[in-house]
């Protein structure tokens, strides 16, 4: 079992999951410490800042303080994505797995933070979207949409297959044309052929 977890086959997603994490904390570090607390800083005038915030709840400051509920349902949501990636049947496509892998890290990253600091630290602010997010909110947003593109590719795919196999399908319980044409030739043929050659009768022979 332990071979299957920690086959080399997964390994490259294993490193590209730590390397995601290590790179949102070291940047929530850099945030923290060089910018000031609500204190935005304009990159784009008009579009896009740089705002830190300390967020002890869910996004908008819905649930504020309650960072330990949080704290479960990420480990609830880690097992529940844990096993269905494990099971799956997709694990050998590269989509499927780089979408799972960017969604475990943002999690994993946000996770972090509500453990050792009961709370997360946000710094992206673009202007006509009220909530501040950070770079494991972006993680887990394109992984869901890489996600979701590949359920919809899947199936498409599966349902073309379905219709070109029912289009191949013999229509049973009727019988074509051809057939039809090709019975009624034997059957005139084998008519035929007992008609030419009937069966000789034996000759009565004297004995005497």
């Amino acid at each position: 079992m332990l071979k299957r977890v920690f086959s080399f086959k997964y390994l490259w997603l294993i490193i590209m999951v730590a390397v995601l994490v290590t790179v949102d904390i070291v940047v929530k570090s850099v945030a923290a410490a060089r910018l000031t607390l609500d204190k935005p800083v304009t990159v784009i005038p008009g579009f896009f800042s740089l705002r830190y915030t300390e967020n002890d709840g869910a996004s908008f400051g819905i649930l504020s303080g309650m960072f330990w509920l949080f704290i479960v349902i990420t480990i609830v949501m880690l097992t529940v994505l844990t096993i269905i990636y494990w099971r799956s049947q997709f694990k050998s496509s590269k989509l499927f797995s780089i979408s799972f892998g960017l969604i475990f890290a943002g999690a994993i990253g946000n996770l972090i933070d509500r453990m050792f600091l009961q709370y997360v630290r946000d710094y992206f602010w673009i202007h006509f979207f009220p909530a501040i997010f950070n770079l494991a909110d972006v993680f887990i947003t394109f992984g869901t949409a890489m996600l979701m593109i590949f359920i919809v590719r899947c199936a498409i795919l599966d349902y073309k297959k379905k219709k070109q196999e029912k289009c191949c399908e013999p229509v049973t319980g009727q019988t074509t044309e051809v057939e039809e044409i090709k019975e009624k030739q034997e059957e005139n043929k084998e008519a035929g052929t007992e008609k030419d050659d009937p069966k000789p009768r034996r000759k009565k022979t004297d004995s005497n």
